[in-house]
């Protein structure tokens, strides 16, 4: 190694946050697990959600309860804290009628 690229700590300027600055962060923030449910209403009228990927089923005789199914089915399957499941699992809904 030549002399010129050798650094001496005593030579640096006084200023190190300049050469030790913190990486850029992006914004968009990548989620640990991934859920892709499929809706339908069977011909009871009661909603039918699959994640066949996973093996996660819920349903619910509303949307709101199917919903709150979901969240609880993806806590269980994932092992996910209830305050943690929208910044842990990202939920996408498919509703095919």
């Amino acid at each position: 190694m030549s002399d010129k690229l050798a650094a001496d700590a005593n030579t640096l300027p006084l200023y190190p946050e300049t050469y030790f600055k913190p990486a850029q962060t992006d914004r968009t923030v990548m989620k640990k697990y991934r859920a892709n449910f499929i809706v339908k209403v069977d011909e009871d009228g009661i909603f039918c959600a699959a994640d066949l990927e996973q093996g996660i089923f819920a349903d619910g005789k509303t949307k709101e309860e199917l919903m709150e199914d979901i969240r609880e089915a993806v806590e269980c399957h994932f092992d996910v804290s209830p305050e943690k499941v929208d910044s842990e699992v990202e939920i996408r809904i498919t509703d095919l009628n």
